[in-house]
């Protein structure tokens, strides 16, 4: 249980960091030249494809650069209390990682659509009964889909799916709403 909080406080941690970093840039950022720098947070939920465990939390972040019609984002991921269902108490799984990603960009002014793929590096935690009883590094390749609502050339708000192929012996859906700012 001490792990989980300390791996839940750790995501917290690194999302404010990664909140305050992108509203620094938001704020020293000229609204005069294209913004091809982002930075994305978001929070939502995970899924797995296996109809024995039930539904846990997705927290996403990254830092991207835009060219032409690419994307290519560098971000961490945090997926968390995903446990079988009928499983006793403290019984969880815990996924984080580092993930890199390419996307082509559609532009349909104010949205904007990222049809993208790539790879999760991850390391899973499975507790069992509050004991740790299983902990994996793997390489996941994933592909996603994330529309983006322009508010101002400087903030948009996001929404992003993402199946992540094979962590761990299960695939995952990871759903994820937040916001977008622009450098």
């Amino acid at each position: 249980m001490s792990q989980r909080r300390f791996s839940l406080k750790k995501s917290s941690f690194l999302l404010v960091i990664c909140f305050l970093f992108s509203y620094s840039c938001l704020v020293l950022s000229t609204a005069a030249a294209a913004q091809n720098f982002h930075a994305d947070v978001g929070i939502g939920s995970v899924a797995p494809t296996n109809s024995g465990y039930e539904t846990g939390y997705a927290l996403d972040h990254a830092i991207a650069y835009e060219h032409s019609i690419f994307v290519f984002r560098l971000g961490g991921m945090f997926l968390g209390s995903i446990e079988p269902e009928d499983a006793a108490e403290d019984t969880e799984i815990d996924i984080g990682g580092v993930y890199l990603n390419v996307a082509g960009v559609i532009e349909l002014a104010p949205v904007k659509i990222e049809l993208g793929t790539g790879v999760l590096f991850s390391e899973t935690r499975a507790d069992f009964m509050g004991r740790r009883v299983s902990e994996e590094s793997d390489q996941s390749p994933f592909a996603g889909v994330k529309v983006i609502l322009g508010i101002n050339k400087l903030v948009s708000l996001q929404a992003d799916w993402k199946y992540i192929d094979d962590v761990t012996g299960g695939n995952l859906n990871v759903v994820n709403a937040g916001v977008r700012f622009s450098f």
